[in-house]
């Protein structure tokens, strides 16, 4: 995994433990309750209509699944090329969710206020999280899209708390930080396998 993201994973964790918590109490304070029935709905309907939303990509992301495990070089790279497509997807779902989340709190991205903006990213992280929390350790891309989904979260939370930058700027910023992750993931998937056959070929 790549050395930027997992430096940040210590500061993750505690945003995750922190966000949720902090968001229910100061939410019930301030009592706006109906805010918080509807985050609960987001966040456990959310998981099922990500999987739904992924369906299409599973007709890409099987076949090249068993074309990577193809000997033929040209095979393998079109194995290569389909999964990466049905990655693409996959890390755009997770950020289009983001910014419905974010964008749906107008208190989060107008007001920024400190509340709404943790609840926002609990949100927007909750149900990937879950998901792979179902997933064998093993699963090296899906724990990267999960941890990248809760970096680029992370990043729009700082922006929007710590900055008085437009939100242009901002959605170009999350943006940036999706597509550069998905890059990285990329380049990390291909490494990876690449690594395991000389190692493969060495026993």
């Amino acid at each position: 995994m790549p050395t930027f993201l997992t430096f940040f994973a210590l500061p993750l964790i505690i945003l995750n433990f922190i966000s949720p918590l902090g968001a229910i109490a100061w939410l019930i304070y301030l009592g706006d309750y109906k805010i918080l029935i509807i985050a609960a709905v987001a966040g456990l309907g959310g998981a099922f209509a990500y999987v739904i939303a992924m369906l299409p990509a599973m007709a890409i992301l099987i076949p090249g699944g068993v074309l990577i495990n193809k000997e033929n070089v040209l095979i393998k790279a079109v194995g290569y090329l389909l999964l990466s497509i049905g990655g693409f997807w996959n890390y755009i779902l997770m950020g289009a969710w983001t910014l419905f989340v974010f964008g749906y709190l107008p208190e989060a991205v107008i007001d920024r206020s400190v509340p709404y903006l943790l609840l926002a990213y609990s949100v927007s992280t909750a149900p990937f999280a879950y998901m792979a929390s179902k997933e064998d350790r093993n699963n090296e891309g899906a724990h990267f899209a999960t941890l990248l989904n809760q970096f680029s979260s992370a990043t729009l939370f700082a922006l929007l708390l710590f900055t008085d930058l437009g939100l242009t700027l901002i959605l170009i910023i999350f943006m940036a930080v999706v597509i550069l992750g998905y890059v990285l993931g990329l380049f990390n998937g291909l490494l990876s396998g690449f690594k395991k056959k000389l190692y493969d070929k060495n026993d």
